[in-house]
């Protein structure tokens, strides 16, 4: 049985209420002592009684100096959280909601009762939750000729389950036919990989798993989608030294929801002096309010829920700098110097993926078979979304063919 809540009183102090019991082993000691003579059937005590013993046991609304045999015996071993009560119930998981949580429950009772856990599902208390993330992270994106812009865009899906017992449980995941299929695939050490099955590795479109999950809240997956475009483009341009123009032109890719958690843009400028005031030209910032953050080192630009109807968004600003303190020893980044500079988006849309991987709520089953509720819940989030200044350079990690390319570049200078 489990005892919850702070209810039920002993000697008028108030700490536990007997919740629901579980009948499972319950029924196999009644069937076991009528096929054996050996031992009579010995029943659970009613609520009262057991909270009674259970106070008793633990020492609450009694005289703890008062010598308990079943208590305070130093030929008692302790299991805490696991306990013998009344010499006649055992074992008995007691948890106190102050520091203990109800996932570790499992664990005390494989502790515990370490010959099987038990298979009778509740249907009124079993869930499934599915947390599709997927998130953004270009390395390089600015608008110059003969360079291709660089990204990497990831997901995972993170996967809790709340059945009694140990369910096996099947589903398939699967991709838009119109989107790429998700590559460098990495799934939970809980799930069954059939290794002579070709469809398993490498890429797909559409998969079939097989898990037997952990009580805890965990990665089911993590993937990559080589997706062609990027749901965000933008143009951002800055130039000047005390004066600096700012311009930057996003637009939003039409497969993408236009309706955002949130959606703002970060310019930071360093290494300058502080930030004394924008000017925000005229008719030019058609979306979202601009700010200057509390460093004095960044512009906000807040654009909102929403892109106007023809998804496009542009700020033009001027910002005037005042005089630098010149410290040869803290430098803010030592790459932004003069007009290398980036602006970074940072956003979130829900109910939404750009890799369009989903879960088929109709592909799911359990083994033993059981009814549960079900939640499938999707996300898009960027947080490292940075667009680099045209006019300047940018960073980015050399690939073998970028580094061929260079090396073929100096070679054919020399000759």
């Amino acid at each position: 049985m489990a005892i919850a809540r702070n209810d039920h009183r002993v000697k008028g102090v108030s700490f536990c209420k007997p919740g629901r019991r579980f009948p499972v082993v319950e029924k196999k000691e009644r069937l076991w002592c009528s096929q054996n003579n050996s031992r009579k059937y010995q029943p659970l005590p009613d609520d009262g009684e057991i909270c009674a013993a259970i106070a008793q046991e633990i020492g609450i609304g009694a005289d703890l100096n008062v010598y308990s045999e079943s208590r305070d015996s130093c030929n008692k071993v302790s299991q805490k959280p696991v306990y013998e009560i009344d010499g006649k119930i055992w074992p008995m998981v007691i948890y106190e909601k102050t520091h203990s949580k109800l996932t570790e429950i499992n664990e005390f009772l494989t502790a515990g009762v370490p010959f099987g856990t038990p298979v009778d599902l509740n249907p009124s208390t079993a869930k499934l939750q599915a947390k599709f993330t997927t998130s953004i992270n270009p390395q390089k994106k600015y608008n110059r000729a003969g360079i291709s812009d660089v990204w990497d865009l990831y997901g995972s899906v993170m996967c809790k389950v709340d059945f009694e017992g140990k369910p096996d449980i099947t589903a398939t995941l699967f991709v838009s036919p119109k989107s790429p299929a998700l590559i460098g695939v990495q799934m939970h050490p809980c799930v069954y990989v059939d290794e002579s099955d070709e469809s398993t590795k490498g890429s797909f479109l559409r998969r079939k798993i097989r898990f037997s999950p952990p009580t805890e809240l965990f990665n089911l997956c993590n993937y990559i989608s080589p997706m062609p475009s990027l749901p965000i483009k933008g143009i951002y341009e800055m130039k000047g030294d005390q004066v600096v123009k700012v311009s930057l032109n996003l637009q939003l890719d039409g497969s993408v929801t236009n309706s955002f958690e949130y959606c703002e843009v970060y310019i930071p400028i360093f290494n300058r002096g502080p930030i004394l005031k924008i000017e925000v030209s005229a008719g030019t910032s058609n979306v979202g309010p601009v700010a200057l953050a509390q460093d004095k080192k960044r512009i906000i630009w807040n654009i909102g829920t929403k892109f106007p109807r023809n998804l496009e968004a542009t700020l033009n600003a001027v910002v005037l700098f005042g005089n630098k303190i010149t410290d040869k020893v803290h430098v803010d980044d030592e790459f932004c110097i003069g007009k290398n500079a980036y602006a970074q988006i940072r956003f979130k849309i829900n109910s939404f993926t750009f890799s369009s991987c989903q879960l088929d709520p109709h592909s799911v089953n359990t083994s033993p078979n059981a009814h549960y509720k079900s939640n499938y819940v999707t996300e898009f989030a960027a947080s490292q979304y940075r667009i680099w200044n045209s006019f300047g350079d940018a960073p980015i990690a050399l690939t073998q063919n970028l580094q061929n390319e260079v090396s073929e570049k100096k070679l054919s200078q020399q000759y």
